[in-house]
């Protein structure tokens, strides 16, 4: 029983991905410079191309010793199905996307579902499943266009139809804003919201 705790929290233990290009996009290099800056603000004399290349090290460093403790665990992972196959971000983003899901009624267009909202909302229980969100990743990132359409008019709009004999029409677009640096939140700013590939289903679609 021990050695399996062991095992667990070994593979639990968060590690950088081996690939750290996500460091070199617009939002990696964002991130990075505020780090460095608040660490210059505590009275760190670093500069942001130094901050960076500690981060890197530090990760190289970090994932490689989880590495060699893991690898002899292998087999036993293998065994009794407890590999964790995924890896902590190595950046945030700072677009966050949601989906939602609107349906028409008579006249009028009724939100029932939003990522991440509170309260009872249509299906959020298979929705907000962390397989299911995984599912989403790729869509929520603007890619696999294929995928989100599959998952429009091949599971929400035929399991809305059949949940609700009167709804008409179900609609279902990516709702993606901008976080905003906290000073610009505390000066009253706020973040622009675009709507990206709505899709409209009617009923009578085959």
């Amino acid at each position: 029983m021990l050695f399996h705790v062991v095992a667990i929290t070994l593979m639990a233990l968060p590690a950088p991905p081996g690939n750290l290009k996500q460091l070199s996009s617009g939002q990696g290099q964002a991130q990075l410079a505020d780090w460095a800056a608040t660490f210059r603000g505590a009275g760190l004399d670093v500069s942001d191309e130094a901050f960076e290349a500690w981060v890197r090290d530090a990760a190289g460093t970090w994932g490689a010793a989880h590495a060699a403790a893991l690898d002899p665990l292998t087999p036993y992972y293998r065994l009794t199905g407890t590999r964790q196959s995924w890896r902590m971000f190595s950046v945030v983003s700072r677009r966050p996307t949601a989906v939602e899901i609107h349906v028409l009624k008579g006249d009028a267009w009724e939100r029932v579902y939003a990522t991440g909202e509170a309260g009872a909302q249509w299906r959020s229980r298979q929705l907000d499943q962390e397989r299911v969100r995984a599912f989403q990743t790729g869509f929520l990132n603007l890619s696999r266009q294929g995928d989100y359409r599959n998952f429009v008019h091949r599971w929400v709009a035929p399991s809305l139809f059949e949940d609700d004999p009167e709804v008409s029409s179900v609609r279902v677009q990516l709702r993606r804003s901008r976080s905003l640096a906290p000073a610009r939140v505390r000066g009253g700013d706020r973040a622009s919201v675009k709507t990206r590939w709505a899709i409209v289903v009617p009923r009578s679609y085959p």
